[in-house]
C-alpha cells in the first residue's frame, strides 16, 4: 500500500491544490505540507491535521494513512463531480485564480476549492451568482448543456489534448491516471 506522503501528494495534485492553499486550509505552514509529502523527511502530522486533510479531500483517514486502498467513504455524486469540472473549466477559461473567483463570489477559497473538487454540492444561490459572473445559464453548472454548447462557452481547447505538456503537467496526468486506475481496480 501507498504511504501517507504518497497519498497526500497524489490527492493534492489530482485536485490541483497548491501546497500553499492546502497549508492555509488545514492551518499549517507550506513547509509542513512539503515535509508531509516528502517520504525522506518522515515528517508526520498530528491526528487533528490528518482528520482535517481527510475532511478536505473527502477521503477516509484510513486511506490517507495507507490502511486501505479505498479512498471514498461513500460513492461520489456524479452530478456534483460534473458541476465541479464545469466550475474549474470556466474559471480557468476566464483566467481567474481561485482567490479571485472566491472574492467575486464572497466565499472562502476553502469553500471554492471544495466545490471545485466535487466534495460539496454547489448551492443554488451560488450557481446563480456564477452564472451572472460568467454570463452563462444555470444549466452550465448542472451539466444540461450539449458538448457543442460547452465548447462555445469555454472554447474547444478545453476538450482537446494539448500537443506539448510541461514535465509537471505530464506528472500530474500520470498521477491522475494512477489514481483512477487504482480506484477502478478497488471496485472490482
Amino acid at each position: 500500500m501507498a504511504t501517507f506522503a504518497t497519498r497526500l501528494k497524489q490527492l493534492r495534485m489530482h485536485y490541483g491544490v497548491t501546497q500553499e492553499d492546502l497549508a492555509a486550509v488545514i492551518g499549517v505552514s507550506r513547509a509542513a505540507v512539503a515535509g508531509y509529502e516528502a517520504p525522506s523527511k518522515k515528517r508526520e502530522p498530528d491526528f487533528e491535521v490528518v482528520c482535517r486533510l481527510a475532511d478536505f479531500f473527502g477521503v477516509s483517514t484510513d486511506y490517507l494513512l495507507g490502511r486501505t486502498d479505498d479512498p471514498m467513504t461513500v460513492e461520489p455524486d456524479t452530478d456534483v463531480i460534473v458541476a465541479a469540472r464545469h466550475l474549474v473549466a470556466i474559471r480557468k477559461s476566464q483566467g481567474l485564480s481561485r482567490e479571485e473567483l472566491a472574492n467575486r463570489l464572497k466565499i472562502s477559497v476553502t469553500d471554492l476549492t471544495r466545490y471545485e473538487m466535487g466534495l460539496t454540492r454547489l448551492p443554488s444561490d451560488l450557481i446563480d451568482r456564477l452564472a451572472e459572473i460568467f454570463g452563462v445559464t444555470g444549466e452550465y453548472s448542472s451539466h444540461e448543456l450539449s458538448q457543442d454548447e460547452l465548447e462555445e462557452i469555454l472554447g474547444e481547447t478545453w476538450f482537446r489534448v494539448p500537443t506539448k505538456l510541461s514535465s509537471e503537467g505530464k506528472r500530474s496526468i500520470e498521477d491522475f491516471i494512477t489514481f483512477v486506475m487504482e480506484r477502478e481496480e478497488r471496485k472490482k
